[in-house]
């Protein structure tokens, strides 16, 4: 049975501006992390002294989509190299200026009964039930991206959802999605195609209330590809329970969108109209309103 993917009921890791685990995480990983952060703190809010957590191995691989039909001891043996390798993986977290890090995890177990694990002195301090804890959102939607780079850069677009807008170098780019440092990567037409265009794809395929875009910022002179600009905007509840009603103003207004995320913002007669509001765009039609990003943080993000 297909499981029912609803916005904001589920999974994002969020503590302040940035968390991640650097480097490049295995499916089984990504979505171990995502199990283990959500369980977490469902027990964390029954029992705030909890240390060591559990969940029974039947949930646990529920949670992360294990697929595979070998017997149940063999599906326990990958699991667990997976989340071996897990250990070592530096987990970061705080604002632009201050980056805090530790291992995520310090101790695992994995048997036909129950996961059983405990996360390093320090990042258990941050699982709490408070707003800027390591908190999980969306678990359902990020476990179901086929890609990797999808779920990564869904989650990074999430930390700022309020903008509405990230700007993210080639370099973060690379390290927040877990890209392998290899040569072929280098390319920019490889990394577009390969990477950029699968995740953008994959979002806009299973996220039908945003419409997510992207602009290159490029070197003064060298025009050369620094890094990405995204934008998104996102529709209201009507649209998302029933995105085929609005399917042909959309149509018109994603074009509109397109104008004011390319180049140096055209059109300013667009612009214009839409001063009047202070901190969000609104486009009113007969059926709904459209929210965009603020065009002021668009104007100094685009070159």
């Amino acid at each position: 049975m297909k499981k029912e993917i609803i916005q904001g009921q589920n999974e994002v890791i969020i503590h302040q501006d940035v968390a991640r685990i650097r480097g490049r995480l295995t499916t089984t990983q990504s979505r171990s992390v995502l199990a283990i952060l959500k369980r977490a703190n469902e027990q964390v809010s029954h029992n705030p002294t909890i240390k060591t957590f559990s969940i029974p191995t039947e949930v646990f691989l529920n949670d992360i989509q294990n697929r595979d039909t070998a017997g149940l001891s063999t599906i326990i043996q990958k699991v667990s190299q997976h989340l071996e390798t897990l250990m070592t993986k530096i987990f970061e977290w705080g604002t632009i200026k201050k980056i805090s890090k530790a291992v995520f995890i310090q101790q695992i177990s994995v048997t036909e009964e129950e996961v059983t694990f405990k996360f390093s002195d320090y990042i258990r301090e941050h699982i709490k039930p408070v707003s800027n804890a390591l908190i999980v959102r969306d678990f359902v939607l990020l476990q179901s991206f086929r890609s990797e780079y999808a779920r990564q850069l869904y989650k990074h677009l999430m930390m700022w959802e309020d903008r509405q807008t990230l700007y993210l170098s080639v370099k973060d780019f690379k390290d927040f999605l877990g890209v392998p440092d290899k040569k072929s990567y280098e390319r920019m037409d490889n990394l577009k195609r390969k990477v950029l265009k699968v995740a953008i794809d994959e979002i806009n395929e299973k996220c039908p209330w945003m419409e997510l875009k992207y602009t290159n910022k490029t070197k003064p002179r060298s025009k050369a590809i620094e890094g990405f600009n995204f934008a998104w905007f996102v529709k209201p509840k009507e649209i998302k329970q029933n995105p085929k009603l609005f399917e042909a103003d959309l149509s018109d207004l994603q074009k509109e969108l397109g104008k004011f995320i390319g180049k140096k913002i055209e059109g300013k007669h667009i612009i214009k109209s839409f001063r009047l509001f202070n901190e969000m765009i609104v486009a009113d039609t007969e059926i709904g309103e459209y929210k965009f990003p603020n065009l002021d943080v668009l104007e100094q993000n685009i070159s």
